[in-house]
């Protein structure tokens, strides 16, 4: 039997925290179980929590904590950059779970907080009257070590957090009871949350008084402001409602939850204004935890997010959990990405383990980097095409037809580098195929795979994308791989909303304009999405260039604006942009040398026609090249510049051949 030290930190309500000693405390079994004055070891049968094999624990004990001590200080970083949780999750403690010990059933009004000691693998349920600690591996093994059931404390109330160490023999905690154990700080503050650093000296957050103060030990009558002024506010230098926090013991550097302002901010040591880390938080956020990678994890009542630097997680983070758990607190085990969630809506302890593994740094960044073939570009920034099109597909004269040859109500086109053009035959509900070069006709998709197609995307490998929506409140994003198009196609997204457009980058990462904004899904699972713009009108054209810019045509301000790649904001590249009467109607593209075309309905003639426009943004102008459309819904171009439009109420596809 070997003897440790233990010392535990509870965070109780309101103001003062107290120091206790804990007597012949002993380690059974590798830090497996925690006792103190327990000599009766015929008690610890399974019936009583106990452990079976407890002869075998006890000898092998002294050779397990050597192995834990001697790697005490060494980390590990097994999750990916992102990592697809199993939704589910596992009842570890509580309600619904079989055969747990009765004692260890959680009580739903006082469960508050859990911290998990990551080396030894030790799990720590903290409610309002005791702290519980279990082995994740064997959790009917689980001991009140504080409080309530013990035998060996005062009794505790109104216990908010834990923070547990393995240094000496102390147990120090907040009170409210004066007469009860060694008074070890004021609060002046309503506390949520601390931490207690290397050196013992501990942080708190005064959640009330919009700052977290800093108490230095042994005996914390001195403390120093680490975050906040004091002053409720959004500034560098405030905070509003800070709720909980992390030290980075490395770097000192201090991480808080700014849950008023939906913020983290970063405070260096001795700093006087922080910096803002992650910015647009979800509402109610109510603790951060820094992963291996610098990504965090933040949580709040039902959901977990992983935030890092925009370009990567986007302005909301990317959702790793979300059910109808109601999560009160979580921890996070870096070692193998394994989260643990206080649930106090079922009364247990859930964990959720990694099911697979993508890649959030995707390769937009080396695709940025990366040399690659470029085609010349056929169009120049003064190109003219021929005032009258050629009819190659479909007939005005016959109408809407489903013949190979002909179309009905065709809407939006997309070339290949080859030069092989896919319309949506919308009115036929397929997709046909023209063969540019050769001029021949198939049908890729047949009738009875899409219902209500909006939008289409072909791969260079003439994989096909389509943005299908049955109805109002439901989307789809399907691909059909190529040589497969007979088969019902991929389901790659799916959403209970209205999505109006999407576009695809080189790297076949997927963009949508949702309701809410522009979001991107990585390629090629398209487990993960992120959102990159917010707040557009939910009919707002877009486009994607090779570079990874993203334009958007803003029909409010009649204005076009450019992202770029990982860019916060926006720089505007025309306005004064002629109104639009229907931005359902309004194409938007650009060519292989960004010039800007798009279409606009002209009201001032008896009979409305559409014009199309195009931007150079090299000369800072604006010129019509088509003044005599009807209907257009789709306008494209070839590898040698020749422009493709379809007209929609003609059921035809027109090509502008270039001329110059």
């Amino acid at each position: 039997m070997l003897e440790v030290k233990l010392r535990a930190y509870a965070n109780i309500k309101n103001d003062r925290q107290r120091e206790y000693k804990v007597e012949n405390t002993h380690l059974l079994g590798g830090d497996v179980q925690l006792v103190t004055n327990y000599p009766n070891f015929n008690d610890m049968s399974p019936g009583n929590g106990g452990d079976a094999s407890f002869e075998q624990i006890q000898n092998d004990g002294e050779n397990k904590v050597d192995l834990i001590i001697n790697n005490l200080t060494l980390k590990t970083c097994l999750p990916a950059r992102t990592s697809i949780y199993n939704q589910t999750g596992q009842i570890l403690v509580g309600k619904n779970l079989q055969n747990y010990y009765w004692k260890f059933r959680l009580n739903r009004q006082y469960s508050t907080d859990l911290f998990l000691d990551q080396q030894r693998k030790r799990l720590y349920v903290t409610e309002i009257d005791r702290i519980i600690m279990f082995d994740i591996n064997s959790l009917e093994q689980g001991f009140v070590i504080l409080g309530e059931s013990s035998n060996r404390l005062p009794n505790l109330k109104g216990m908010r957090s834990s923070f547990i160490d393995f240094d000496d023999n102390f147990i120090w905690f907040w009170s409210k009871q004066a007469n009860e154990g060694t008074k070890l700080l004021s609060s002046k503050g309503d506390c949520y949350r601390f931490y207690v650093d290397k050196k013992k000296n501990i942080y708190v957050t005064e959640t009330e008084n919009h700052r977290v103060v800093k108490y230095y030990a042994p005996v914390y009558s001195n403390y120093t402001i680490a975050a906040g002024n004091g002053i409720q506010g959004s500034d560098r230098s405030q905070l509003n409602l800070p709720f909980s926090i992390y030290l980075d013991e490395a770097n000192s550097d201090l991480f808080v939850v700014d849950q008023k302002n939906r913020r983290i901010q970063k405070w260096s040591s001795d700093a006087k204004e922080g910096e803002t880390i992650v910015s647009h938080l979800f509402a109610k956020a109510r603790s951060v935890v820094p992963d291996c990678h610098g990504n965090f994890i933040v949580y709040s009542r039902n959901e977990a997010k992983l935030y890092n630097r925009f370009e990567i997680t986007g302005f909301d983070g990317i959702e790793i959990l979300n059910s109808s758990v109601k999560f009160e607190a979580m921890a996070y085990d870096e070692t193998n990405g394994d989260i643990y969630v206080l649930n106090i809506k079922r009364n247990n302890v859930i964990k959720y383990t990694i099911e697979r593994e993508v890649t959030l740094y995707n390769n937009t960044i080396s695709s940025l980097d990366n040399e690659t073939d470029v085609t010349p570009c056929e169009i120049a920034s003064d190109s003219t095409w021929m005032l009258i099109g050629e009819v190659i597909l479909g007939n005005s004269v016959l109408g809407c037809g489903s013949a190979k040859e002909q179309l009905c109500l065709p809407t939006r086109l997309f070339i290949t580098s080859d030069d092989i053009l896919y319309i949506l035959d919308s009115g036929n509900l397929r997709i046909q195929k023209y063969n540019i070069t050769d001029q021949t006709v198939s049908t890729a998709i047949n009738r009875g795979l899409i219902f209500n197609p909006l939008s289409i995307y072909v791969s260079e490998t003439h994989d096909i994308y389509v943005l299908d929506r049955p109805n109002k409140t439901n989307s789809f994003v399907k691909v059909w791989y190529n040589n497969n198009y007979n088969k019902h196609g991929t389901i790659l997204i799916h959403a209970n909303e209205n999505f109006r457009n999407f576009y695809l980058d080189q790297d076949l990462n997927i963009y949508i304009l949702t309701n809410s904004g522009i979001r991107k899904w990585f390629a090629p699972n398209y487990y993960y999405s992120i959102g990159i713009i917010s707040f557009l009108n939910n009919r707002t054209p877009f486009y994607i260039d090779q570079q990874f810019s993203l334009y958007i045509y803003d029909i409010l301000q009649r204005t076009i604006k450019k992202w770029s790649a990982g860019s916060l904001s926006s720089m505007t590249v025309f306005s004064g942009l002629p109104y639009t009467y229907n931005s359902e109607q309004l194409i938007f593209t650009l060519d292989c040398n960004n010039n800007i075309y798009f279409t606009h309905i002209n009201k001032l003639e008896k009979i409305s026609s559409y014009v199309i426009y195009r931007l150079n943004p090299k000369k800072n102008s604006t010129e019509i090249i088509d003044r005599n459309l009807t209907s257009v819904a789709g306008v494209q171009f070839d590898s040698y510049g020749n422009l493709y439009v379809t007209e929609r109420n003609k059921h035809h596809v027109k090509m502008f051949a270039i001329m110059n």
